[in-house]
C-alpha cells in the first residue's frame, strides 16, 4: 500500500469520525424525541 493511498484513507476515516462525533454532540445538545 503506497503512502498517498493510506493518507487518503486516513482522511476519509477522520472525516467520518468527526461527522459522527458532531452528530452525537448535537443530539446531546438538542435531543431528538425517540419513542423510548
Amino acid at each position: 500500500m503506497n503512502f498517498s493511498k493510506l493518507l487518503s484513507y486516513h482522511k476519509q476515516v477522520v472525516s467520518s469520525l468527526m461527522c459522527h462525533m458532531q452528530s452525537e454532540v448535537e443530539e446531546r445538545i438538542h435531543p431528538k424525541q425517540h419513542g423510548a
